[in-house]
């Protein structure tokens, strides 16, 4: 690959991160899950009577807001079982971007609640 192209392709991976960041900033979520369901044909599960249950899911992400009403809480009755900091183990799994919540948010909350 030539100089010119190398230093092209690091020029638009800067500019694509600082957009992504600027949309990304005010971490403002909505659920909208009546929409988006129907919208993509995801009520088939439900209707031939799936509900995830008996489902174990990993979500490698920032961390996950545990307290989120969604997600049920942490431990026993909750939707989060465990967590693991792998960039510092010497601190909690805690969210501190969004994106680790919304992410388990999609996988295992009812959409019953919303923030």
């Amino acid at each position: 690959m030539s100089q010119n192209k190398v230093i092209f392709f690091a020029i638009v991976t800067v500019i694509a991160a600082i957009i992504v960041f600027q949309l990304n900033f005010d971490n403002k979520f909505e659920i909208m899950v009546d929409i988006s369901g129907p919208y993509v044909g995801t009520t088939f599960p439900n209707d031939l009577g799936y509900d995830g249950e008996g489902i174990k899911i990993a979500v490698i992400d920032t961390g996950v807001d545990h307290l989120h009403p969604d997600l049920f809480g942490f431990g026993p009755g909750g939707k989060i079982v465990g967590g693991y900091n792998f960039v510092d183990e010497s601190k909690m799994p805690v969210d501190t971007n969004g994106h680790g919540t919304e992410v388990s948010g999609i996988i295992a909350s009812d959409g019953q609640l919303s923030g």
